[in-house]
């Protein structure tokens, strides 16, 4: 980004304010360590002291826990993603951490239920779309095609989380395959808890909205607002499931990019600086964990949550 339309001062103000509203204890519920990115943006040092690094410039408070993740990529191999999983395991013993466990649908059920028992530390099973089985369009394919039964049976048995980032991008929770399976899965498998990355995926806040309305009823449903550029988008999921279901989270290492997503009509679009922005006057971005962290206050002022209310997003 062009060093003009980089606005150090106002980090610093934002620092400034977040550290008089932000509380004690925070636990940040969605985080990825890849060594790859790190190493493709000219960072040699280990992925998770950048992590550590970049939140403590960016935020006055020092994380209480955090869940943490391997990076999410279309290339992984059965191979590749077995290592990354392994790498992730290791960090996160060694940091007393919470960790996910990215699973394909082929995975070997045998293998994820090793994994689980020895390693009581991994606290929730991570499927992604990108790995979706027989998808002409990943980002348009169902929920079952990534998340398949068997993950759901199994986090039933357990009664442990399963963090979902939705597809079908251009109608998201509003999508009628999307709302469904989610009503499906979370009643036949009452003992999941599912969350709901990203909001809900509530990029577009009217989308999210209505299908918001279509899955109200159930029990088992979380969110996180990693990543969630609309203060709408955070407030309706509160509105709907109480601030018990809504946690903090600042999707490193997606929160290091410049810009936000925001909510346009039927639609959403996310605005990164490019060498035609950065010769915009006023464009000045700032990096997505703030901006999102930014919306998350603006949530909270708008519904004017009390403390107890705070802190439940932020660490209960």
């Amino acid at each position: 980004m062009a060093k003009t339309s980089y606005d150090e001062k106002f980090e610093q103000e934002l620092y400034d304010f977040f550290d008089a509203r932000l509380p004690d204890k925070i636990y940040d519920a969605h985080v990825h360590i890849s060594r790859d990115f790190m190493k493709k943006n000219g960072y040699e040092g280990e992925p998770y002291e950048f992590f550590k690094k970049f939140t403590a410039k960016y935020m006055p408070r020092k994380l209480s826990g955090a869940l943490v993740m391997p990076q999410i990529s279309i290339s992984h191999t059965a191979e590749t993603l077995r290592d990354e999983n392994r790498y992730n395991l290791d960090l996160t013993k060694r940091e007393n951490l919470s960790a996910g466990l990215v699973v394909r649908p082929s995975c070997s059920v045998e293998r994820v239920e090793q994994l689980l028992s020895e390693n009581p530390h991994i606290k929730v099973l991570k499927p992604y779309l990108v790995y979706a089985e027989k998808a002409e369009n990943v980002e348009e394919t169902d929920i079952d095609t990534f998340t398949p039964e068997w993950m759901w049976q199994l986090a039933n048995e357990r009664e442990m989380p399963i963090l979902l980032h939705l597809s079908h991008y251009k109608e998201l929770l509003s999508h009628p395959a999307n709302y469904g399976q989610i009503n499906y899965f979370c009643t036949k498998y009452p003992k999941v808890k599912l969350v709901l990355a990203h909001c809900a995926m509530g990029h577009n806040v009217e989308m999210l909205r209505r299908g918001l309305e279509r899955i109200k009823g159930l029990k088992n449903i979380w969110f996180d607002c990693s990543g969630s550029g609309e203060a709408a988008a955070i407030a309706y999921c509160v509105r709907y499931f109480g601030t018990d279901r809504m946690m903090y989270g600042g999707d490193f290492d997606y929160g290091t990019f410049f810009g936000r997503i925001y909510s346009y009509g039927s639609s959403w679009h996310a605005m990164r600086p490019t060498p035609e922005r950065d010769k915009i006057s006023g464009y000045r971005p700032i990096n997505n964990l703030q901006d999102c962290l930014l919306q998350l206050i603006y949530a909270i002022d708008a519904m004017a949550l009390t403390e107890k209310q705070v802190e439940d997003i932020f660490y209960n």
